[in-house]
């Protein structure tokens, strides 16, 4: 679907905003999924900011619908997301589902992390484990995905029980399933040879063990410095916001860390020593390094098909190095 024109932003706002003006409306280049913008606007001598977001999948569990049912869900919770001043997911006077935001003024963790000193990186790291901690307390009765209608389980056909069957371990099956049907995505338009692909798929049957035992968890799964926004107060550093949760799940609390190593943020192992203490851990998988890398492989694979099927062949290839890199340790 095209992108909508200006005016047709400004008709949206001011049905919303009617006794404002609105003076500038901003597109925020970032991101893969949606459209957004960050618009001023003016009413009487009062100035206020805010988001436009806007959507254009039905999927029930990457829809605005299930971004509504977690913000709200969050809030509850007492977690800081954005105030929410309108909506409309009918697409009856737009073609568009939209949610028009409050703006976070502070800084997220991307703005600071590169001037930041040793000490003051090792202060938010900290700071993010106990967040996330706090973002991982909302109880959830099994793994699947979230929907505006809370938790949807997967579900499969089964025969009627013959005699004492092998367990079958909800959360593995729910990774390997993941991660082959991405890879028969990646197979439909042989971008993989059958090298490649062995590689692949060894890596994940030898440390299929790192899935065993896992909580389920409401992840926010984009955890990462560009939605998190932080203020520091005296010596410390307090999250003041969280922004983007289309991907919300419930899964394993650990797939939540796959993000930050993704952008490189454990190569410093002190990070992650930190961000451990932050969180608790005795919640946390005993070797979680290791668990994290075998999340991210499942989750690069996911990402590789999606970019390769959006056309973005030159950072599909660097995903797919990455992938091939570290099937190979």
């Amino acid at each position: 679907m095209e992108e909508p024109k200006i005016t047709q932003l400004k008709k949206l706002i001011l049905k919303h905003f009617p006794k404002s003006r609105v003076v500038a409306i901003k597109r925020i280049i970032i991101g893969y999924s949606h459209y957004m913008y960050d618009c001023e606007l003016i009413s009487g001598s009062k100035k206020r900011d805010i988001i436009l977001r806007l959507g254009d999948n039905f999927k029930d569990d990457s829809c605005m619908a299930k971004e509504l049912y977690i913000m709200a869900l969050y809030k509850r919770h007492n977690i800081p997301v954005p105030r929410i001043y309108g909506h409309d997911i009918t697409r009856k006077s737009f073609s568009y589902d939209y949610i028009l935001m409050e703006k976070f003024h502070d800084k997220t963790i991307a703005d600071v992390w590169g001037s930041a000193s040793i000490g003051d990186r090792r202060k938010i790291a900290f700071a993010m484990g106990r967040f996330l901690r706090k973002l991982h307390s909302i109880k959830v009765e099994g793994f699947g995905n979230i929907t505006a209608g809370g938790l949807k389980r997967h579900e499969e056909f089964s025969f009627r029980k013959f005699s004492d069957a092998p367990a079958n371990v909800e959360w593995t099956r729910q990774v390997l399933k993941d991660a082959y049907q991405d890879l028969s995505g990646l197979m439909s338009f042989h971008a993989l040879n059958h090298q490649q692909l062995s590689r692949i798929t060894k890596y994940l049957h030898d440390n299929v063990y790192l899935t065993e035992k896992a909580d389920a968890t409401l992840i926010h799964n984009d955890f990462n410095l560009e939605h998190i926004f932080i203020r520091k107060s005296g010596n410390d550093w307090r999250i003041t916001g969280i922004i983007d949760f289309e991907f919300a799940e419930a899964y394993a609390r650990e797939f939540d860390f796959v993000k930050l190593h993704r952008r490189g943020l454990f190569e410093e192992r002190y990070l992650l020593d930190d961000m451990i203490k932050g969180y608790g851990k005795n919640l946390l998988h005993p070797r979680l390094l290791d668990v994290i890398r075998y999340y991210r492989m499942v989750r690069d694979i996911g990402f590789a098909y999606h970019l390769l099927k959006a056309g973005n062949e030159e950072h599909y290839k660097k995903v797919i190095d990455t992938i091939l890199k570290e099937a190979d340790k």
